[in-house]
């Protein structure tokens, strides 16, 4: 679905359009709808759910959008998954760099 690495550019592209939602009433509600698809080609749950909310929240809209939950479960779940794999791994190196010092001083 999304690519392991937050990309940059995407993550460019997603702030522009809300810096444009936050500055232009009648641009906003296309802007918000185009950040929501780029959101959800990245991890970021947590830019997600006040987007949808900001969106909600805009005077023109007659129909609300739903937040997407299975996304964020799923999401979510493999942000953790993600985070666990990265500490194990922090912990390896960590665990051979001591062991490399100890090698290399003894």
């Amino acid at each position: 679905m999304f690519n392991s690495h937050f990309n940059v550019l995407g993550r460019v592209v997603i702030l522009r359009l809300l810096h444009i939602a936050s500055f232009s009433q009648s641009l906003a509600p296309s802007a918000l709808q185009l950040a929501l698809q780029q959101l959800t080609e990245t991890p970021n749950v947590s830019l997600y759910v006040p987007t949808v909310s900001d969106y909600n929240n805009l005077p023109s809209i007659s129909e609300s959008l739903p937040v997407d939950t299975k996304w964020v479960e799923e999401t979510t779940a493999k942000n953790a998954s993600e985070r666990n794999r990265l500490e194990v791994e922090l912990k390896q190196y960590t665990s051979n760099m001591i062991k490399e010092s100890i090698r290399v001083s003894g």
